[in-house]
């Protein structure tokens, strides 16, 4: 599920998907500062990069070294009870 933050971006996205895809309206309350990972903020991204870095040095964890963005996103959403991500693709 792919939430966007306007109605462009999200009839963009459908017409990528060739119209097979579904666009309903929904509105979402969360609080910015405790469940959004904002990683079109740039210390953000720094952030999330310093705590991969430093998570990957366990012994248990260093899978997490050449693991995709996206395993490392979920990763950190676990950890810190992030509910919402929100990032620019391509």
């Amino acid at each position: 599920m792919y939430f966007w933050d306007n109605e462009g971006n999200a009839e963009y996205w459908k017409k990528q998907k060739d119209g097979k895809a579904d666009i309903f309206r929904c509105y979402v309350k969360f609080d910015a500062r405790n469940d959004l990972l904002n990683l079109t903020d740039l210390n953000v991204e720094k952030r999330l990069d310093q705590f991969i870095r430093l998570a990957s040095k366990e012994p248990k964890l260093q899978y997490l070294k050449k693991a995709s963005i996206g395993d490392k996103i979920d990763f950190f959403c676990e950890k810190c009870n992030v509910k919402l991500v929100k990032f620019f693709g391509k």
